[in-house]
């Protein structure tokens, strides 16, 4: 049985687990109702990536990212004295599966949406799951293609919804619920996926089209989602990433890997020579190859079964790779250029009091806290 301890009202705790990383932060919001202009601050943060030695497999080292969650919570715990009064959640994107499910009614005659019209809808875009549930929510409705948040006593001759089902192996939902309560002492959490809560920031804080992409580089994978209708249709993932990446032109170069900068540009300062330089650019060059063949195929996959992607694509990396990761994307489509619009610390500073760190550190932080992605849906 836990602990319970006294909980601070205007704090809560995001715990994020990505693929090799853990990060823990803890944003409070203001605290009156006067206060409903003020922004959510990040209070602290803090971040921990799993050792590869660990494992053969880190992006499915489970037990490893719980282990560096726990230690980031209690560290945190003793420095700030922190007491969220709630926690969210993401799991890692390879420990879940997602689905969406479309229901539709039309008629020659307008018709008022009623709750039980509503009900009879989402009851039929049902979806078989395998293992534990983590999200079931009603993304998108729409009458007479118009998209609305409020259905209920409107009328039209057509309607349709948009139903999301995220689930996980319950083995692995278990273990992480119990270091949960285990870390913060009590039980007041939720748990959410990466991709729909990435869906949901983008499109409340940036997105004017309801059709686009969205790439996040993380250290050891490379996410692409798909937005299509303001609905999360498609996602995947390749295994690239900055951390990944400057392993590689290190070894190739026999110098550490400080003598690459934090993501895919050279910090010259650190090397000696001329030659070094030199070898270094060359190989930054070459190894985007790779990136470009993986990139490639994954919007390959998404494309299956549709004729055209989204120009319309939101990019979420280091500041120091933008230049690089841009030409990759818009080589792999030389014939419909992407709008690419990066999300960065400028563009974020209007969400947060807050501005430190590079622009993912803040945007993770804000995925899940800054609009409840539950509560922010429509409801029945």
């Amino acid at each position: 049985m836990f602990r319970k301890r006294n909980k601070d009202a205007q704090t809560v705790a995001v715990v994020l687990l990505e693929d090799a990383c853990v990060r823990v932060g803890y944003v409070r919001y203001p605290n009156s109702a006067s206060d409903d202009h003020s922004l959510p601050c990040i209070l602290y943060s803090a971040k921990d990536q799993i050792s590869l030695s660990q494992s053969e497999s880190p992006t499915r080292n489970l037990a490893a990212l719980l282990k560096v969650m726990k230690s980031l919570v209690a560290e945190m715990e003793q420095k700030y004295h922190a007491k969220p009064r709630h926690v969210y959640c993401t799991l890692p994107t390879h420990l879940t599966l997602h689905q969406v499910s479309l229901a539709q009614k039309r008629a020659d005659n307008p018709f008022e949406i009623t709750r039980d019209l509503l009900s009879e809808l989402y009851d039929s875009a049902a979806v078989k799951i395998e293992g534990t549930e983590i999200e079931n929510l009603m993304v998108d409705v729409k009458i007479n293609g118009y998209r609305t948040s409020s259905p209920l006593g409107k009328s039209g001759t057509t309607i349709s919804l948009a139903r999301y089902v995220s689930s996980a192996d319950a083995s692995d939902v278990s273990k992480i619920r119990e270091a949960l309560i285990e870390s913060f002492h009590h039980d007041d959490y939720s748990l959410h996926t990466y991709p729909q809560a990435l869906r949901s920031v983008v499109q409340k804080c940036f997105a004017a089209d309801l059709d686009y992409l969205v790439v996040d580089i993380g250290g050891e994978i490379t996410e692409v989602t798909l937005v299509e209708s303001g609905v999360l249709s498609a996602h995947t993932t390749f295994p690239l990433g900055t951390r990944s990446h400057i392993r590689s032109l290190s070894n190739q170069m026999a110098i550490q890997a400080e003598g690459v900068s934090s993501a895919l540009s050279i910090d010259k300062a650190k090397l000696t020579d001329a030659r070094s330089v030199s070898k270094l650019t060359s190989l930054t060059k070459s190894a985007m190859v790779p990136w470009q063949e993986a990139y490639a195929a994954a919007r390959s996959r998404l494309a299956e079964s549709r004729e055209v992607l989204p120009r319309s694509l939101f990019l979420l990396c280091n500041d120091d790779m933008r230049e690089q990761v841009i030409d990759v994307i818009q080589s792999a489509s030389p014939d419909n250029p992407h709008a690419i619009q990066p999300i960065t610390n400028a563009a974020l500073s209007q969400f947060t009091e807050s501005a430190k760190g590079t622009a993912r550190d803040l945007f993770l932080m804000l995925l899940v806290v800054y609009y409840d992605i539950v509560r922010k849906q429509p409801k029945l």
